[in-house]
C-alpha cells in the first residue's frame, strides 16, 4: 500500500519475454525485470530519492496503475478479463503526471492518457 506503482508492461529482451516493473515510494524508486514465466528476477535497482524527485502530486495521493487500467477498460465498454495489456505505465506531460495505458481487444488497439491525480480520461484513440 506504500508503493505508487509507475510502470508495468510486458517486454522482450535476447528471446525472453519478462515483466518490466517500476514504482516508488516516498523515499525510493525500484525497478524489476521479472522472468514472465519462470518469476525470477533478472534484474533489479534501488535509488534512493533526493528530496526534490519525490513523487507526490498536490494532493498527495495517486489513483494507482490498476485504477487507471479499470478506468480507461470501462470507457471502452469491456472489462479487465477481456483486455491483453500492452503498456501501463506512470508518465508526464506538460507538469501533469499521467498514466498511459494500452491494451488490445480483438485485434483493436486502445490507448488511453489518465490524469494520475483525479482519474480524469485526457486522452484517447482506438486504432483497427
Amino acid at each position: 500500500t506504500d508503493a505508487t506503482f509507475e510502470k508495468a508492461e510486458l517486454d522482450e529482451d535476447d528471446d525472453v519475454l519478462y515483466y518490466d516493473i517500476e514504482f516508488c515510494t516516498d523515499t525510493h524508486e525500484y525497478e524489476y525485470e521479472i522472468n514472465a514465466f519462470t518469476g525470477e528476477i533478472l534484474d533489479k535497482e534501488v535509488d534512493e530519492l533526493e528530496p526534490d524527485e519525490t513523487q507526490q502530486p498536490t494532493n498527495g495521493q495517486l489513483i494507482g496503475v490498476e485504477n487507471a487500467k479499470q478506468i480507461a477498460v470501462a470507457h471502452a465498454g469491456l472489462s479487465i478479463e477481456q483486455v491483453t495489456f500492452s503498456k501501463a505505465e506512470l508518465d508526464e506531460e506538460d507538469d501533469i503526471r499521467v498514466y498511459e495505458i494500452e491494451f488490445i481487444h480483438n485485434g483493436v488497439e486502445y490507448e488511453y492518457t489518465i490524469n494520475a491525480c483525479t482519474g480524469e480520461i485526457m486522452d484517447w484513440e482506438i486504432d483497427d
